[in-house]
C-alpha cells in the first residue's frame, strides 16, 4: 500500500514536471515573441527624432527663411486634478479667458496646445500645465513673402517654395528605440544603436534680397498712390531666366504667376514680330492712314488720340491699336496663333512655384475678324505677367525664350550641393536680326513715344506700355490694368523689368501710372549695384 501510495506521488510528481516543462516550451515557442513584445514595452521607448528643417537664402545668402527653437505649453485635461481650476488660472495669467479655456478642455481631453512659442519671460508653474520644446519658422528679412509661402504651426508648407520643397526641406525623421527605466528615465538602449535623423536641404534661390526689397517698396508706393486694387513687379536676368525679384502687394498668394488677365499693348511686340518676321512692312511704311479708326464686325475701333498717317516706327512709339489690327490682318490669324505659341502663351512656363496658371489662347479656328483685330493690340486673349515677362525676355535674348528659375542651388544636409541651376532654352522663337528691329522700335517708345516717363539718365532701355481694360461679366469695363516691361541695356540686354498696377484709380494709362514706377525701380537696382553684386 505504502508503494503504491509512493508510485502514485512519483506518477503525480512526473505529471506536473512534464504539464510545467509542456508550458515552457510553448511559451518560448508559440508565445515567446508576444512576451517579449511586452518586455520591451516595459522596458523601452519608441520615439520619432525629426530633422532641422532646412533654410532658404536669396542668391547671396541672404537668410529668407529658418526654424528656431522655442518652448510652449500644453495639458492633457482628462488628466487635470481640477480643470475648472487650471482654466481660470490660465486665465489670471492673460492665456485665454476662462470660457476659451474650458472650451479647449472639452474640445480635447486628451491633449491640447496652450499657449506656443513661449519666451522664457512667459513661463509658468501651474499644476498639469507641461513644457515642451517646439520649433517655429521665422523670416529674418520679411521680404517675399508670397514668393517664400508659409507653413502650418507644424511645419508643413503651405505655398509658396514652402510648399514646393517641403518634402526637400523637411528632411527624413527616424525612430529611435531607448531604454526606459521604472521610474520612466529614457536613455540608450545599446542593442538598437543610435541613430539620426537625415538633415532637410538648403534652397538658394535666385532671388537677390537687395532688389527685392526695392520692388516691394516702390510697388507698394505707387499702389497707396492710386489707390489701386493690388501690382505686381519682376526682375529678371534676361540672359539667364533666373528671377532676381519677384513681388506682388495686396494680392493672396503670388499673384505673377496665378492670376491670368488680358495684357492689352504689351502684348503688340508679338504681332510685331510677326510683321517684321516676314517683311510686311518696313520702319517707315505706312500703316495707318491717319482716321484713327476702323470698324469690325460692325464694331468702331478707335485709337485714344486724333493723328495724321502713321508709319510703322510711329505706330509702336504711340502704341496706335488701328495701326496694329491692320498689321493683324495682314499677317493672318493663323501666324500670329503660331507665333503667340511660340512666345509662350497658353502653356505654363515651368517655374519652380506652386499654382501656375497656363493663360488661355483660342485656337485660331475660332478667331472671328473682331477677335482677330482684339488679339493685335492684346484683348481677347489670357496670361500670366510671367508669361508676358518671359516673352519679352524672348526678345531680349535674341529671340531664344528661356524657362524661368527661382531656385538657383539645393545643398544636403551635409553641405553638398545637390542641384545646381543652369540656363535652359525652350527653342528659338525669332531669328536675332528680327529681334534686333523690335528692339529698335521698343527703343523708339522710351524716346519719344507712350515711354517717355521711363528714361533713366546713362541707360539705354527698350520697352512697352500696356493699358488693359479688365473683362468682366461678358464685357469690358471701366476698370484698367496698367503695365510697362522693359530691358537694359538695351544694345545687350541683361536685365528685365516689368511692373503693373491693377485697377489704379483716376489715371489708368501704363504710360502714366506704369512708367515712372519703372523709372524709379531701375534708377534704385543700378545704384544698388546689382551688376557687381551678381
Amino acid at each position: 500500500m505504502n508503494i503504491r501510495r509512493l508510485l502514485c506521488v512519483v506518477y503525480c510528481f512526473f505529471l506536473a514536471e512534464a504539464f510545467l516543462f509542456g508550458r515552457v516550451v510553448w511559451l518560448q515557442t508559440a508565445k515567446w515573441r508576444e512576451y517579449k513584445d511586452r518586455v520591451e514595452d516595459q522596458a523601452t521607448c519608441k520615439i520619432t527624432l525629426r530633422p532641422r528643417k532646412g533654410r532658404i537664402y536669396d542668391r547671396n545668402f541672404g537668410l529668407l527663411a529658418t526654424s528656431i527653437k522655442t518652448h510652449s505649453l500644453y495639458t492633457m485635461p482628462g488628466q487635470l486634478k481640477d480643470s475648472d481650476q487650471t482654466a481660470r488660472s490660465l486665465a489670471e495669467k492673460g492665456i485665454g479667458s476662462y470660457a476659451e479655456n474650458k472650451r479647449k478642455f472639452s474640445k480635447h481631453p486628451d491633449f491640447v496646445w496652450i499657449k506656443r512659442h513661449i519666451t522664457t519671460e512667459n513661463k509658468i508653474a501651474i499644476e498639469g500645465v507641461y513644457q515642451c520644446e517646439d520649433v517655429k519658422r521665422v523670416y529674418p528679412l520679411d521680404i517675399a513673402s508670397s514668393l517664400i509661402g508659409v507653413t502650418d504651426p507644424y511645419g508643413k508648407g503651405l505655398s509658396g517654395i514652402e510648399y514646393k520643397f517641403d518634402r526637400i526641406l523637411e528632411g527624413e525623421p527616424c525612430t529611435v528605440t531607448m531604454g526606459k527605466t521604472p521610474g520612466g528615465v529614457l536613455y540608450p538602449y545599446p542593442s538598437y544603436g543610435i541613430k539620426r535623423p537625415k538633415r532637410g536641404c538648403n534652397i538658394i534661390l535666385t532671388i537677390d534680397a537687395v532688389t527685392q526689397a526695392i520692388i516691394e517698396e516702390e510697388l507698394k508706393k505707387t499702389v497707396e498712390r492710386f489707390d489701386a486694387k493690388d501690382g505686381m513687379a519682376i526682375v529678371m536676368n534676361s540672359k539667364t531666366g533666373e528671377i532676381l525679384g519677384m513681388a506682388s502687394v495686396r494680392g493672396y498668394g503670388n499673384v505673377v504667376v496665378e492670376n491670368q488677365y488680358e495684357p492689352g499693348s504689351t502684348f503688340k511686340v508679338i504681332t510685331l514680330a510677326c510683321v517684321l518676321e516676314d517683311s510686311i512692312a518696313s520702319f517707315d511704311t505706312i500703316v495707318e492712314d491717319g482716321s484713327g479708326r476702323c470698324v469690325v464686325m460692325n464694331k468702331v475701333i478707335k485709337d485714344e488720340k486724333p493723328h495724321g498717317p502713321l508709319t510703322l516706327r510711329e505706330a509702336v512709339a504711340r502704341s496706335s491699336n488701328v495701326g496694329f489690327i491692320n498689321l493683324a490682318r495682314t499677317v493672318g490669324r493663323e501666324k500670329l496663333y503660331k507665333k503667340a505659341i511660340l512666345f509662350g502663351f497658353g502653356q505654363k512656363t515651368g517655374i519652380e512655384l506652386p499654382g501656375e496658371a497656363s493663360g488661355n489662347v483660342y485656337p485660331s479656328s475660332e478667331w472671328t475678324p473682331l477677335r482677330l483685330a482684339n488679339i493685335a493690340f492684346g484683348q481677347g486673349i489670357s496670361c500670366t505677367f510671367l508669361q508676358l515677362s518671359m516673352a519679352f525676355g524672348c526678345i531680349a535674348n535674341g529671340g531664344i525664350l528661356l524657362k524661368p528659375h527661382i531656385v538657383k542651388e539645393i545643398v544636403d544636409g551635409d553641405g553638398n550641393v545637390v542641384y545646381t541651376a543652369k540656363p535652359e532654352v525652350v527653342r528659338r522663337v525669332i531669328d536675332e536680326s528680327t529681334t534686333r528691329d523690335i528692339v529698335d522700335l521698343l527703343i523708339g517708345v522710351v524716346r519719344d513715344g507712350t515711354g517717355i516717363l521711363t528714361k533713366v539718365e546713362g541707360v539705354d532701355i527698350a520697352g512697352k506700355t500696356g493699358t488693359s481694360q479688365k473683362f468682366k461679366n461678358g464685357e469690358y469695363t471701366e476698370a484698367y490694368m496698367s503695365s510697362f516691361i522693359g530691358f537694359f541695356p538695351a544694345d545687350d540686354p541683361l536685365f528685365l523689368v516689368g511692373v503693373l498696377i491693377d485697377e489704379p484709380k483716376d489715371l489708368h494709362f501704363g504710360s502714366l501710372v506704369a512708367a515712372p514706377l519703372f523709372k524709379e525701380i531701375v534708377i534704385r537696382i543700378v545704384s544698388s549695384e546689382l551688376i557687381a553684386r551678381n
